[in-house]
């Protein structure tokens, strides 16, 4: 039997073919992005997270360049357990929407390595949101 490819359509109204290797989840978690440099740290909550990246909103004059290397510090509280997971990465941008019309654009960013953080055994509700 001959599988069709996933179809998707992204904000822009494009549709193609999914090509996500992670699931990604809709979760609003705390993250920290710092520019290696020092320059700049940005808290923000992430809008969607998978195990090879996530996406978060951040002010538009702040936003990196797509491709520049970032560090970032995740946090996930576990309702089942009430535990906080923190995770550090770094992460490159890359990609960001147009700025808004309150200064803001979503950056969608891939961690340097894939990270196990374990979002299949929790579903969104059990995972705390902030």
């Amino acid at each position: 039997m001959h599988k069709q490819p996933v179809r998707v359509s992204d904000s822009t109204g494009r549709t193609g073919r999914e090509r996500r290797r992670y699931p990604r989840y809709d979760l609003e978690c705390p993250v920290q992005v710092i520019d290696p440099d020092g320059d700049m740290v940005i808290t923000a909550l992430t809008t969607n997270i998978s195990d090879g990246g996530l996406r978060f909103p951040m002010p538009s004059e702040c936003v990196p360049e797509c491709g520049r290397e970032v560090l970032l510090h995740l946090t996930l509280r576990r309702r089942r357990t009430g535990r906080y997971d923190i995770y550090h990465s770094m992460a490159r941008i890359l990609r960001h929407s147009p700025e808004d019309e309150y200064g803001v654009s979503e950056v969608a960013v891939e961690f340097s390595q894939p990270m196990d953080l374990k979002l299949q055994y929790e579903t969104a509700e059990a995972i705390l949101t902030f």
